[in-house]
């Protein structure tokens, strides 16, 4: 994506917040919890209110595009009865989101490989 970006002369911004070997069930509220520390928590003393040097870190509603990549630790080892509580996880993460940082893009990528 962000080479594609570069042929058409755009520079996008790109935060991975992603942990290797977590799961959507058990840690993405905690991933969660660093984005908004990370982009929204102004109240922070190194925050770009307390000094206007530092670059302000919110994002822009509409030029923020958020994906959410799932995989086999999400949803290959658990029985059927339990996607059910994943699916709300996630759906819970894109509210929150909506609703704490304005976010209005979201891209949910299956990346299951049996």
């Amino acid at each position: 994506m962000k080479k594609r970006c570069q042929k058409q002369d755009i520079s996008p911004e790109l935060h991975n917040l992603a942990v290797p070997g977590v799961t959507a069930e058990y840690d993405l509220s905690d991933q969660l919890t660093r984005f908004f520390t990370l982009f929204l928590n102004n109240e922070q003393e190194d925050s770009p209110a307390s000094n206007p040097s530092k670059p302000d870190p919110r994002l822009s509603s509409n030029a923020t595009t958020y994906f959410f990549f799932f995989g086999i630790k999400d949803c290959g080892s658990t029985d059927v009865d339990d996607l059910e509580a994943i699916i709300e996880t996630i759906f819970d993460a894109v509210h929150d989101l909506y609703v704490k940082a304005g976010a209005r893009n979201f891209v949910l990528v299956d990346s299951f490989h049996p």
